[in-house]
């Protein structure tokens, strides 16, 4: 039994989704503190970020779709014990 809320690993045909809430999310904090250079970065380099970012191995995105809209996104990285 499902309630509709799907989580699953992002693929590359989610980047333009992706691309679009963070923007929305980006747009949001620059509101907040529009200082901050974080939130300065233009559409192109945000994307290229992005897809950088689903291309690496160390970074994981998980997209939240409910009925078929996207609902949310989720990234991190993962990180090898160095021991100590």
């Amino acid at each position: 039994m499902t309630d509709g809320l799907e989580v699953r690993p992002a693929t590359p045909l989610d980047e333009p989704a992706l691309l679009r809430l963070q923007l929305e999310l980006r747009d949001h904090h620059r509101f907040l503190e529009p200082e901050n250079p974080r939130y300065g970065v233009e559409r192109e380099e945000w994307q290229r970020l992005l897809r950088e970012s689903l291309q690496r191995d160390d970074r994981r995105f998980l997209v939240a779709t409910f009925g078929g809209p996207y609902a949310a996104s989720f990234s991190f990285r993962s990180f090898q014990n160095r021991g100590g």
